[in-house]
């Protein structure tokens, strides 16, 4: 939450473009959240669909675009 609180400060993204990130860091049963993230990376048996990785990108993209400029 750190991240999301020096990008709202900074005004690097608003409020409404951060709202995703902070769902996806506080709600863990989130299509997005970190536990899932985590999950498809270090969990052989849990296996996105293209639709999830479509949707949680489509969500987070602005994020992450910014976050490695």
């Amino acid at each position: 939450m750190a991240v999301v609180g020096y990008m709202e400060d900074n005004k690097i993204l608003t409020k409404q473009a951060l709202r995703p990130i902070k769902r996806a860091a506080s709600d863990q049963t989130d299509a997005c959240s970190t536990t899932t993230l985590h999950g498809y990376v270090h969990n052989r048996r849990l296996t996105p669909g293209p639709d999830d990785l479509k949707a949680t990108w489509d969500t987070l993209q602005i994020f992450f675009e910014e976050i490695w400029q």
